[in-house]
C-alpha cells in the first residue's frame, strides 16, 4: 500500500486554502497535516502505485492548488511493479516513452 508524503502549495486567498481543505477532508485517501502560510502537508495512501499517481494528478487539479511537492513515497510492501513502468500506468508509461524515446544503437 504505497503512502505519499506531499506538500501542496496552495493559492494565497483565505477562502481558497478553506475550498482546498474542505475537499480533501472529502476524501478517505488523504490526512491532512497544519497549513503553514500556503503550504499543506498532506499524506496520501492507496492501494497502488498507479492509484497514487492518479491521485497526485487529481490534487493538482483542485482549484487553489498551485503545486505539489513530493517528499516521500513509500512503497516498500507493493511486491510486484509492472516491469519498465516505473509504477506508471500503462498510458503514462507510453507517454514518458514517447518523450524520451531511447535512441538507436545504444
Amino acid at each position: 500500500m504505497p503512502v505519499s508524503a506531499l506538500v501542496l502549495t496552495l493559492d494565497p486567498g483565505e477562502r481558497e486554502k478553506r475550498g482546498v481543505k474542505y475537499v480533501l477532508s472529502r476524501d478517505p485517501r488523504v490526512t491532512l497535516g497544519d497549513l503553514v502560510d500556503d503550504c499543506l502537508p498532506v499524506v496520501t495512501t492507496t492501494d497502488s502505485l498507479e492509484e497514487a499517481e492518479d491521485l497526485a494528478e487529481q490534487l493538482l487539479g483542485i482549484p487553489g492548488v498551485r503545486f505539489l511537492d513530493v517528499v516521500s513515497v513509500d512503497f516498500s510492501d507493493v511486491e510486484e511493479i509492472a516491469s519498465g513502468s516505473a509504477g506508471r500506468s500503462p498510458r503514462r508509461a507510453r507517454r514518458a516513452h514517447q518523450q524520451n524515446p531511447a535512441k538507436e544503437g545504444q
